[in-house]
């Protein structure tokens, strides 16, 4: 029998340190940031409609954080990219999650092929009765490392779907890698 074993050490680095500085957006729609992270952009009185917003603050090595308790809006599919790697989506402040409205007629976050290291937390998803075959999470292709924690549904049929795609040298094992889906 051939047996083995290896040693790791995992270092758990604080966010806020990760993130520091303008690596951080906070958005608000209004002008409370209480809770916001030390030295992190403040974007306040924001529009309801944030997809503009996520796309022009979200990028690798970033974390962009909704006001909790506050209600946001997705029209549009936003589909992080490559440039996505390392990024996170949450909420900051305390109280109820930030509630979010999709009216996206695709995934309201769609990540793309090849993205590693990406978390979406503490985010409460409404489907708008407009969006019909809307999902909130989806995947173009390999994916490794995708954390989703506490994001709540309500109005949609496919809460996530991950594509595999045979072909290209990638196998069903090596399409998605490392995933964390947690209520």
């Amino acid at each position: 029998t051939n047996t083995g074993s290896t040693t790791k050490t995992i270092t758990v680095t604080n966010p806020d340190t990760v993130y520091s500085g303008t690596n951080t957006v906070c958005l608000s729609r209004t002008t409370d940031t209480t809770g916001s992270p030390a030295g992190a952009t403040l974007v306040t009185n924001c529009a309801l409609d944030i997809t503009s917003l996520l796309a022009t603050h979200m990028g690798a090595n970033k974390r962009v954080m909704l006001r909790a308790g506050q209600s946001f809006e997705l029209s549009g599919a936003n589909a992080f990219a490559w440039n996505a790697n390392g990024m996170t989506l949450t909420k900051f402040g305390t109280g109820a999650n930030p509630s979010v409205n999709v009216k996206a007629t695709a995934s309201a976050y769609n990540f793309s092929s090849g993205i590693t290291e990406a978390r979406l937390f503490d985010l409460n998803h409404t489907i708008d009765a407009t969006a019909t075959g809307t999902q909130v999470v989806s995947t173009n292709g390999p994916t490794t490392q995708l954390t989703v924690i506490r994001i709540g549904v309500v109005g949609c049929g496919t809460g996530t779907a991950f594509t595999v795609n045979p072909g290209n040298g990638i196998t069903q094992h090596d399409d998605h890698d490392q995933f964390c889906l947690s209520e």
